[in-house]
């Protein structure tokens, strides 16, 4: 069973086929315009037409903004970047793609994401789309000026054999074709993604071992430093004693607490030090009974108290 790889996030899906479908639409609607114009017909049909045309244009214009808004904004920050990047492998390339296409010991650079032939389709798409976008809003404000009709027009058509260009390359050749799918579920085969995207492969591979090893690091943590929700048992000793008005809350009577002072007993230190007076640390009880220590430690030395004590 093969192995598949997602090449295509869902923003990237749907962004890519919204825009397809509606420019799609509108390269038919258009076309249906101009051949009325041709005619010389101004009648219901053609105005269906356009009005069908300005919905679209709507969905065409506002649905891709809100997607990129929306969307997954580190895909397209690495989209943008990787499409918009040209070097000498792609001047390269595109020099050599006429001539692999005929023979096969010809090899070309090694392809990312996204190979020349479609970051110059994108490029070309992005910048014709806008120039589509602009001399229609002033054809839809301004009553269809000639020179704006013009461009959009011709604009059109060269986008139209841009695309089917794009289509060919998508369905027709047996080399792209097995990716044809990715557009719906995201997923490529993995043997085919290293053989025609190498570099993209090999940077999703990195990236992939890098999230594994930080899931797996953050896992062992946890399990090490034991992070399951544990009870802690609270000596009775240090248990805090209820106080009079959480009594009082219980509608129960408070008796009192005799507090008892534990007896101090006191200690004698008999210093080295001739003719010294003997000191006492605390007042004795009554029931207790003179305890003499002798120091094993002279008068100003200093005492070393370990760590586990304080």
């Amino acid at each position: 069973m093969n192995t598949m790889i997602t090449r295509f996030t869902p923003s990237e899906r749907w962004l890519h086929n919204v825009v397809m479908l509606t420019f799609i639409a509108l390269l038919m609607t258009g076309m249906g315009m101009l051949a009325y114009n041709i005619q010389g017909d101004q009648g219901p049909s053609r105005q269906f037409l356009v009005a069908i045309h300005k919905y679209i244009s709507l969905v065409f214009l506002i649905a891709p903004f809100l997607l990129v808004v929306l969307g997954n904004r580190r895909i397209w920050k690495e989209n943008f970047h990787l499409l918009t990047s040209w070097g000498r492998k792609d001047i390269e390339w595109l020099m050599k793609k006429p001539l692999a296409s005929i023979f096969s010991n010809i090899e070309l650079p090694p392809d990312d994401k996204f190979n020349p032939g479609q970051k110059s389709w994108a490029t070309l798409a992005v910048s014709g789309s806008l120039v589509l976008a602009a001399t229609g809003i002033i054809m839809w404000v301004t009553g269809s000026p000639i020179l704006a009709l013009i461009v959009h027009t011709l604009v059109a058509v060269g986008l139209a054999f841009a695309l089917s260009g794009h289509i060919f390359m998508a369905v027709g050749n047996k080399d792209t074709r097995p990716s044809i799918t990715s557009i719906i579920d995201g997923q490529v085969d993995a043997h085919w993604a290293t053989h025609h995207h190498p570099l993209w492969m090999e940077r999703e591979t990195r990236r992939r071992i890098r999230e594994q090893a930080g899931a797996a690091t953050t896992h062992h943590y946890e399990k090490a430093v034991g992070y399951e929700t544990k009870k802690i048992a609270i000596p009775n000793a240090v248990k805090p004693a209820a106080t009079k008005a959480s009594v009082e809350s219980k509608g129960a009577t408070a008796k009192p607490v005799a507090v008892v002072k534990p007896a101090v007993a006191k200690i004698a230190v008999e210093p080295k030090a001739v003719g010294a007076k003997q000191s006492t640390f605390a007042k004795p009880a009554a029931d207790s009974k003179p305890v003499a220590m002798k120091p094993n430690f002279a008068v100003g030395s200093v005492i070393k108290i370990p760590k586990n004590d304080y």
